[in-house]
């Protein structure tokens, strides 16, 4: 109880020892492909922040006392929602509402996002408690989603750097520009794979899916890290058969190896996606080598 308590107290410690920086606004990103956008978008006042690192799950897991500082730090927390970064929505439950209000900007809710509802696959069991409903929220997957989080971040900027305003939206502008042309690349290159079938660890890729004609056909558990039993499999194994799927993705944030087995045992090609740019440094360019990589990896699976 006693931790429990000092926990708010430190942050309100940590509010008050770093205000607002006077020169470029300081923005820290959830995650490594947030931070890519908003990299486009600081341009020479750049990079962001990154909280969480590529090579785990988001889903999962407290910030660490230095995570925390970096968080409490900045004049803009750019992030997904509580549905995905849990760690942080369980920091900023702690902190003070209004900085809350003044200090965040949660993507899910930029202007002109396309949101996608959680999906269940053909035979799933009813979801468990909790997980019913809601909007899936791995949507910087697609690259239109992108665009409007980047404008939704130059318009927080313009209010907290006004003389740069016009920089950022222009920023922002040029970096939706090139989510059009990579949109259109994208799908010419996986024009030859489009409508292949294949299983997921987890089903993290709706977005990207939907955007580029591809299709999941069963994921092997809710999130990512649970155990797959055997009924699991065998399920998983029959929904495969019927659909005639091709492949089997893991998360490269999963155990390394954990794929071979489970493709075996299913009798598909294994394959790795990585929904999360790990090892990528967020850069003006790196959102968009993540999904290039990404639809690689779909490429190089799902091709016969």
């Amino acid at each position: 109880m006693q931790r429990r308590d000092a926990f708010p107290a430190a942050l309100a410690f940590l509010l008050a020892a770093h205000p607002a920086a006077a020169a470029a606004p300081k923005v820290a990103a959830s995650i490594a492909p947030l931070a890519g956008i908003a990299a486009a978008v600081l341009g020479e006042d750049g990079p962001p922040a990154l909280l969480l690192p590529s090579d785990r799950s988001p889903h999962r897991g407290a910030l660490q006392a230095s995570q925390t500082r970096v968080l409490a730090d900045a004049d803009v927390v750019l992030w997904i929602g509580p549905d995905l970064e849990r760690g942080i929505g369980a920091a900023l439950d702690a902190m003070p509402p209004t900085w809350v209000a003044e200090h965040t900007l949660r993507a899910e809710a930029a202007q002109g996002m396309r949101h996608r509802p959680l999906r269940r696959f053909a035979g799933d069991a009813e979801p468990a408690e909790g997980r019913t409903g809601g909007d899936d929220p791995h949507l910087w997957l697609d690259p239109g989603n992108a665009a409007a989080i980047a404008r939704a971040l130059a318009e927080r900027l313009a209010i907290l750097e006004p003389p740069r305003a016009a920089v950022y939206r222009a920023n922002a502008e040029r970096f939706a520009g090139s989510m059009t042309a990579l949109e259109a690349d994208l799908a010419e290159s996986l024009a030859p794979v489009r409508g292949r079938r294949f299983v997921v660890f987890h089903d993290a890729y709706r977005y990207f899916e939907t955007a580029f004609g591809l299709e999941a056909v069963a994921a092997l558990a809710d999130e990512p890290g649970e155990p797959i039993g055997g009924r699991r499999l065998a399920e998983v194994r029959a929904r495969a058969e019927a659909d005639g799927a091709v492949c089997v993705f893991a998360d490269a944030q999963a155990p390394e190896g954990a794929v071979t087995g489970i493709a075996r045992d299913l009798g598909l090609k294994p394959g790795v996606l990585d929904p999360l740019g790990a090892g990528l440094e967020p850069g003006v360019d790196s959102y968009a080598i993540l999904l290039k990589r990404l639809a690689e990896a779909f490429r190089g699976c799902l091709a016969r």
